[in-house]
């Protein structure tokens, strides 16, 4: 269904018709009901959220290609006890894309680039977030809990260095384990964690 376009109405005019695929919706007073979950009014765009577990039951926005294959879109769901908004990237034509989300912020070089994502309870003061800034004095990434919160990195932790040098730091097993490349070889230091040893051992192998 395409979305419907017309002119505006003469002037002391208040009604404003739209064609939506065959019918025809009218708009009269502040609401605009196209099909039956989308509302456009002063207030903006309202749609229905859908009940039924799934996605796809109602589009807030959608995207399509040119051959009419839906690409990604916003939706919403009312899930018992869990109201849910999504924003998805998909293939729907099965032509194995690559799909792609991106949250970008982008500012001048005067200016700084902010990217926060939060979870937060009302009334409690302490947010959980990741917060992203590029400027002038920072460029960095806070991954905040509140005291006795925690961030999960699962399976491996890959640091870079300055001139490419890789370091891994994952734990297989018992074993804290740091991998290193080292020019032509790679380099085990690990930690083994149960019992009370504190000694650090050396490899070529994974442990």
């Amino acid at each position: 269904m395409d979305f419907p376009i017309t002119q505006g109405p003469d002037e002391g005019d208040s009604t404003i018709n739209y064609s939506v695929g065959i019918e025809l919706q009218r708009f009269t007073g502040s609401t605009l009901i196209i099909g039956d979950t989308v509302f456009l009014s002063d207030e903006g765009v309202e749609v229905l959220a859908g009940t039924d577990g799934s996605y796809y039951a109602v589009n807030a926005y959608s995207f399509k290609d040119a051959d009419g294959n839906e690409i990604g879109g916003m939706y919403a769901r009312d899930d018992a006890g869990n109201n849910v908004v999504g924003f998805r990237v998909v293939d729907e034509a099965g032509n194995d894309d690559d799909t792609t989300l991106e949250i970008a912020s982008t500012s001048t070089t005067d200016a700084t680039a902010i990217v926060e994502l939060i979870a937060n309870r009302e009334t409690e003061g302490t947010d959980t977030y990741i917060h992203l800034e590029r400027s002038d004095s920072a460029q960095e990434i806070d991954l905040m809990t509140p005291s006795g919160g925690r961030v999960r990195i699962g399976r491996k932790l890959q640091l870079l260095g300055s001139s490419a040098e890789l370091c891994d730091i994952y734990i297989k097993g018992t074993y804290l384990i740091f991998k290193y490349w080292d020019a032509t070889t790679y380099r085990y230091k690990y930690l083994d964690l149960s019992g009370i040893g504190t000694t650090w051992t050396h490899s070529t192998t994974e442990p």
